[in-house]
């Protein structure tokens, strides 16, 4: 009966270090080997980008009674991360931890982000890149899934001072 076991747990080994990616203690997935093409050797950071603030979108998705806001956090090095908070609530710090994260690289009013997404239930990471543009204390970015669509985020403030970003 003990080969049985140890069949199962190399079988449950094998599974798990297949995986692109690992999950964060302090919140989100992150890639075990990132390979973001946007380059944050060359960032310069943009005064447009309010990195006190969010970035909510005006779009609430709406799952069953659940309805969620999506949210980008950008820092001053050019890290950023992307989360949902509860619509019904106020955004509090716990709920500020990352999510999916990614890079950002911005220039005048273009900004360009890269977002590194997991599907638990395929357990495959990928890399998502959004393009637009900077528009006072709005983002104007194309949508990934509808050509001729965007999605606007606008800047709210935070009543606290947001986490720092580590990767």
């Amino acid at each position: 009966m003990g080969w049985k076991n140890l069949l199962i747990f190399s079988a449950f080994l094998l599974c798990v270090s297949c995986n692109s990616f690992y999950q964060h203690p302090e919140g989100g997935f992150r890639p075990k080997k990132p390979k973001f093409s946007v380059n944050k050797n060359n960032f310069s950071f943009n005064t447009k980008i309010d990195t006190l603030a969010i970035y909510a979108n005006i779009d609430t998705l709406k799952y069953g009674q659940n309805a969620s806001v999506y949210f980008y956090k950008f820092f001053n090095n050019g890290n950023c991360f992307l989360k949902s908070f509860d619509a019904k609530k106020h955004i509090t710090k716990t709920e500020l931890k990352p999510g999916f994260i990614g890079h950002y690289q911005s220039n005048n009013n273009g900004i360009e982000i890269e977002i590194y997404n997991v599907n638990v239930r395929t357990q495959s990471g990928n890399y998502e890149t959004q393009k637009g543009i900077i528009k006072g204390d709005s983002l104007i970015l194309e949508n990934q899934f509808i050509d001729g669509k965007q999605d606007i985020f606008i800047k709210q403030t935070l009543d606290f001072l947001p986490v720092s970003s580590n990767w």
